[in-house]
């Protein structure tokens, strides 16, 4: 799971910022993942890291100001967890805009 490890390691240098290395491993993750999409388009597990990957690395394109490549992540991260809902039957990505019933 050379994926799982590039992106962890671009959060790591992320949060000590790092930006420069950080944006490097998400770079070698990114097509890691797309890859494994290809192969297995509906397998949970790469599906669900492609998700973490996109998100964390529009977080980082974020702090380094290149707000619309950001977007573009955050919108390839938000599809999949669509994806993942039709799927599976479950929303445990999907965050909903209500307030929790009292």
């Amino acid at each position: 799971m050379m994926s799982v490890l590039q992106t962890q390691l671009g959060i790591a240098y992320h949060l000590a910022g790092e930006y420069d290395k950080s944006k490097e491993d998400f770079e070698k993750s990114i097509p890691i993942n797309a890859r494994l999409l290809d192969e297995e388009p509906e397998n949970f597990l790469y599906m669900g890291g492609a998700v973490v990957t996109f998100t964390e690395y529009s977080k980082l394109l974020t702090s380094l100001g290149q707000k619309e490549d950001a977007k573009e992540y955050a919108a390839k991260a938000d599809e999949l967890k669509e994806m993942i809902t039709k799927i599976y039957g479950f929303d445990e990505f999907v965050k909903k805009d209500e307030e929790p019933e009292k």
